[in-house]
């Protein structure tokens, strides 16, 4: 009888194992599909956004003046040096807090508000480096070039606005 048992068990465990395997095979394959389904639509979705935003640039740029794009490309300093200062300041301050060891008071709470603190000290160094950038910027754009454009106020200031509102969000 052992032996009937033994031949018994091995095959009811081969056949168990055998369609363990088939299921896990099934959801492997499942899973494969979704993934691809998945992953085609996401590059295609990207690819058609790219695709797009290259068209409708390609369009604005072909009607706008070349001056304005020159101007354009200097509003984008403005906003990259003023970020720049901004994460540059963020940066050093954090890199100047104390670390925690086992002496000193380890309150999340009180290291929470530390950081939260330091946070929103940033939104005011924030827009103060966006107003001196963007002072920097009209003192040194007062040539003859800029003068046949016309006033740069209120870009400037459309692009020290979202500054501030980006540094805000950070």
């Amino acid at each position: 009888t052992s032996i009937f048992f033994r031949v018994f068990f091995a095959t009811w465990l081969t056949k168990s194992v055998a369609e363990e395997l088939e299921v896990v095979a099934a959801m492997e394959d499942e899973i494969f599909r979704s993934a691809t389904k998945g992953f085609s639509r996401l590059f295609s979705l990207n690819l058609f956004s790219k695709v797009l935003t290259f068209t409708f640039n390609t369009a604005i740029i072909r009607l706008v003046h070349p001056e304005a794009k020159g101007l354009e490309r200097t509003f984008e300093a403005v906003v990259n040096m003023a970020l720049f200062l901004q994460r540059e300041a963020v940066r050093n301050a954090l890199q100047r807090q104390k670390p925690l060891t086992k002496d000193s008071v380890h309150d999340p709470k009180q290291r929470l508000a530390q950081l939260i603190t330091l946070g929103w000290l940033m939104v005011p160094w924030g827009v103060l480096c966006t107003i001196l950038v963007s002072l920097l910027h009209n003192y040194n754009t007062t040539g003859e070039q800029y003068r046949e454009v016309g006033s740069l106020q209120a870009p400037l200031l459309i692009y020290g606005l979202s500054v501030v509102i980006e540094m805000a969000a950070e």
